[in-house]
């Protein structure tokens, strides 16, 4: 049985003291969507496609799935694209530690949207446990410290029925709000399954990672 999880976004802290993860991305969100957004539309003009939203949604269509979750949602684009891949879902949620990202998602999946957001307190998801089929994130993991890399991932394993899936990198040195983690070694500590499925990029080590809890 996985522990207790102890902290989430609360417990992002960096090695700077003055870091404040919920004060860092509430300040982020002003302008983050403005940014990436931008950068994602100039990807789809070139190439036509996004490389992780395909690697992403090509993973999802091997699961039967009626719920899903993402952690630390941002401005909604993933949300977005599953509410549009997957119609008949039951339960489409995200959550994020930022309000200002939170507003940014609302705006962005639009009034008759599906999906339901919440704002996460930093000491727990609130959600009850094996909740949703499928939990996922991406680049959220890098934000979250040495020490309290399990007990981010434990959460979100409480919370998940069939699988977390998730897209992260690990060549950052770890310094403010960057961290390297060794996946394989945190899952095999932790007791839990984890395969590497895809390299996305070998010069920042980016990965698919599939934890198939089924």
């Amino acid at each position: 049985m996985f522990l207790k999880f102890k902290s989430l976004f609360g417990l992002i802290l960096s090695k700077p003291r003055s870091y404040n993860p919920k004060a860092y991305w509430i300040e982020q969100g002003e302008t983050y969507k403005q940014k990436y957004h931008e950068r994602f539309e100039k990807r789809l003009q070139e190439n036509g496609y996004d490389r992780n939203i395909g690697v992403l949604m090509s993973t999802l269509h091997e699961f039967d799935f009626k719920s899903i979750l993402d952690v630390g949602c941002g401005y909604g684009l993933y949300l977005q694209v599953i509410e549009q891949e997957f119609p008949d879902l039951d339960d489409i949620q995200g959550c994020d530690i930022s309000l200002t990202q939170l507003e940014e998602a609302r705006e962005f999946l639009g009034p008759d949207s599906r999906v339901k957001l919440s704002e996460t307190d930093g000491i727990h998801l609130p959600y009850p446990d094996k909740h949703f089929d499928i939990v996922i994130t991406y680049g959220v993991c890098i934000h979250v410290a040495d020490n309290k890399i399990e007990d981010f991932l434990l959460e979100i394993l409480r919370v998940a029925r069939q699988a977390y899936i998730f897209i992260e990198s690990s060549s950052f040195i770890n310094e403010h709000s960057y961290f390297a983690h060794n996946y394989p070694d945190i899952f095999a500590k932790m007791g839990a399954p984890l395969e590497i499925r895809k390299e996305l990029d070998p010069k920042h080590k980016e990965r698919l990672y599939v934890a198939d809890l089924r």
